[in-house]
């Protein structure tokens, strides 16, 4: 038999897997109970009629029951995850929260610590309009690389982020003038327009 099975005939055999032997067991399994259900109904026929009818039923329950929990499992996968903001979360706090922080520090000359402040209100403000998960854990970058190329507000985002970036991390002296334009762009973004960033940078440059 070894000498069969290591010819050339053989070479490609392999050994059945757990889940071929699963479903052979599976396949011997349903091929007797339709030949007792045969056999009864040859010898009663209201019997193997009654067998027949609830082999197929307890088939249509099962697949039903399979059904229902493999559409609870999309519908689940379908609802936001972030429903509860994390409290570490931007959005957790109102936009305008921060935004009074920012105009707060500002007018006590904290130029840098306003810059931080109306930045975090744009984010705050993008993320409770659902454009991406809440969540803190991300970096200035990040929140930047959730807005495709091609979104109006990339451009207005970047320019900020670039200005958090340079005073907040980059330790760079802020200016009331930086500050105007960030406070702009952050509004920009706010207010979805453009024009309300540069009706902003106009008064800025006004005072």
């Amino acid at each position: 038999m070894a000498q069969v099975l290591a010819g050339r005939d053989f070479r490609d055999l392999e050994e059945p897997s757990v889940r071929d032997s699963m479903l052979e067991r599976v396949n011997n399994w349903l091929n007797h109970i339709i030949e007792q259900m045969t056999s009864l109904r040859a010898r009663s026929a209201w019997v193997g009629r009654l067998l027949v009818w609830g082999f197929i039923l307890a088939v249509c329950v099962a697949l039903v029951f399979a059904l229902l929990q493999l559409e609870r499992r999309w519908r689940v996968r379908m609802v936001p995850a972030d429903l509860v903001v994390a409290s570490t979360a931007p959005s957790a706090r109102n936009w305008q929260l921060w935004l009074d922080d920012a105009r707060h520090a500002a007018s006590s000359g904290l130029w840098r610590e306003a810059i931080h402040f109306v930045y975090w209100a744009a984010i705050a403000r993008l993320e409770a309009r659902r454009l991406w998960p809440a969540d803190r854990a991300r970096t200035p970058r990040e929140y930047l690389a959730l807005l495709v190329a091609g979104d109006p507000r990339h451009a207005h985002l970047l320019s900020l982020t670039r200005s958090f970036e340079r005073t907040w991390y980059g330790g760079r002296a802020a200016v009331e003038s930086d500050y105007r334009d960030a406070e702009a762009l952050a509004t920009s973004l706010i207010e979805g327009s453009a024009s309300g960033a540069r009706a902003m940078a106009a008064e800025g440059g006004k005072a």
